[in-house]
């Protein structure tokens, strides 16, 4: 996730980011947000590598899609979900060509930015001489935010708390009335210790608060709106959630009022009351 890809989450590598990659990475985050981008993160992205080229790639009816390319066209590039493996959330050497996207005797890495499986926006690059997979790894982890589309629909099972794609507000108020809110929460931590909250409240009056807090969190967790203009975020808890919720405020223009752990839907439930 970046935002919000990896974006703030406590690696499990060993490494850190280099001077080198911590300057490319807020050069890259200073980015203006186009179609564009993408692409340009990556061109950006190519030299620290480096590689021969990148592409990122999004899930769609069975087919991951190219969106975004350094290095090289992007075309129609495309190939069936079949040919990557399982995402464990590490990056993977791959034997496949993926239906010619990789040259002969080309040797290719597959990166995950998101945490589903079937993985839902990836990462792959043509390796070039004295690629560091782990720096590239952790580098790309703090740079979901430019690398993920951002208005992606939500392919894929359903199922814990990185499902993507928001809960609609009237769902939500529905579920409210009816005393189903804990439900919503409950399903959306299915399989996680804990979950960690943030509350961001809109300040300027923007009619798209909501979808616009869900696209910046999609890959990450879950977004439910809330009265008053505020949403609730619940990512895992391993996710550095003052970084993140610095961030979200930043780059929403929003204000964060709250931030917690908590184990339990129930619990969950007491903040909000306590917050409302």
């Amino acid at each position: 996730m970046g935002l919000l890809s990896k974006a703030a989450t406590k690696s499990s590598y060993s490494g850190t980011i280099d001077n080198m990659g911590e300057a490319l990475k807020n050069r890259i985050l200073r980015l203006p947000r186009s179609n564009s981008t993408a692409d340009t993160a990556l061109n950006l992205l190519k030299a620290y590598g480096p590689f021969q080229a990148g592409f990122c790639f999004t899930l769609s009816a069975g087919e991951y899609v190219c969106y975004a390319s350094g290095g090289a066209g992007k075309g129609k590039l495309r190939f069936p979900l079949r040919k990557i493996p399982e995402n464990t959330g590490d990056y993977r050497r791959l034997e496949d060509n993926l239906n010619g996207i990789v040259p002969a005797g080309g040797r290719a890495w597959f990166f995950p930015l998101d945490r589903k499986n079937p993985c839902q926006n990836l990462f792959l690059c043509v390796e070039e001489g004295g690629l560091n997979p782990e720096s590239l790894m952790l580098l790309l982890g703090e740079l979901g935010e430019v690398l993920i589309p951002r208005q992606k629909a939500s392919p894929g099972k359903k199922g814990g708390l990185l499902e993507r794609g928001m809960k609609k507000r009237s769902m939500i108020l529905t579920e409210e009335k009816n005393g189903g809110l804990e439900t919503l929460i409950r399903r959306s931590m299915e399989g996680e210790n804990g979950v960690g909250g943030i509350i961001l409240k809109d300040t300027k009056g923007k009619k798209n608060f909501p979808a616009a807090v869900s696209g910046a969190v999609s890959s990450l967790g879950n977004m439910f709106p809330l009265p008053d203009s505020s949403c609730l975020v619940l990512v895992p808890v391993n996710i550095d959630q003052e970084l993140l919720a610095h961030r979200l405020s930043k780059s929403l223009d929003a204000k964060t009022v709250l931030r917690f752990e908590a184990d339990s839907a129930g619990k969950v439930l007491e903040i909000l009351k306590s917050f409302g």
